[in-house]
């Protein structure tokens, strides 16, 4: 019999390509509308009110954001986070950002980002009510080192006083917020990196 041997690396490479293609695909779907912007110039978390479910007023923000355009946050697929120059991304479905109150003990699942091209989790807060500063959304996490709080992606009510939040949309030109209706998102996240054995015999065959 004959036995072709896969190596990980192989694996590997399939697993990164796959999980590549579909961050792609729902980052560049046609449907992501652009909802509102956080300014590169705003030295704080923008006067944002609404918790992210789209009811804010089209218009200026105090300290340094925009509504664009309202949206019904219980109808909507997903967010997606971006910074103005492109460098910086992050897609989550609606339920993770919005869906129910949270803090960081409950880390939400990130669909992928300028951090993974495949799905991770994230110590995001959103409380309730009471903590206006809510949704809090970070890039990889938020902790108590200065460097979680500079990859921070939305906050509301000047959330950010005394800590480094305005960092990432002050380096990279804004911070745009996009929402999608439309099921842009496979059936499940792109899959985590493969922890198969070194390598698998795969076919077998008679000459």
């Amino acid at each position: 019999s004959i036995s072709v041997m896969v190596p990980a690396f192989a694996l590997l490479l399939l697993w990164a390509s796959t999980a590549l293609a579909s961050c792609y695909s729902v980052r560049n779907d046609a449907s992501w509308v652009k909802v509102r912007t956080i300014n590169s110039s705003a030295a704080d978390c923008p006067y944002f009110t609404d918790n992210l479910n789209g009811s804010q007023a089209v218009g200026a923000v105090t300290g340094g954001g925009e509504v664009i355009q309202t949206y019904d946050g219980s109808s909507i697929v997903g967010f997606k986070f971006e910074t103005g120059n492109g460098a910086n991304f992050l897609i989550a479905r609606r339920f993770q950002v919005i869906g129910e109150t949270y803090t960081g003990s409950s880390p939400r699942d990130v669909y992928c980002s300028s951090y993974s091209n495949s799905s991770y989790t994230a110590e995001w807060y959103n409380r309730g009510s009471n903590n206006p500063s809510d949704p809090l959304i970070f890039l990889r996490g938020y902790s108590t080192t200065t460097t979680s709080k500079q990859n921070c992606f939305y906050c509301e009510y000047e959330a950010g006083q005394g800590d480094p939040f305005q960092t990432m949309w002050q380096a990279n030109g804004g911070i745009d917020i996009y929402v999608t209706s439309n099921q842009v998102f496979p059936t499940s996240s792109p899959t985590a990196m493969p922890t198969a054995s070194p390598a698998t015999t795969s076919p077998t065959a008679s000459p």
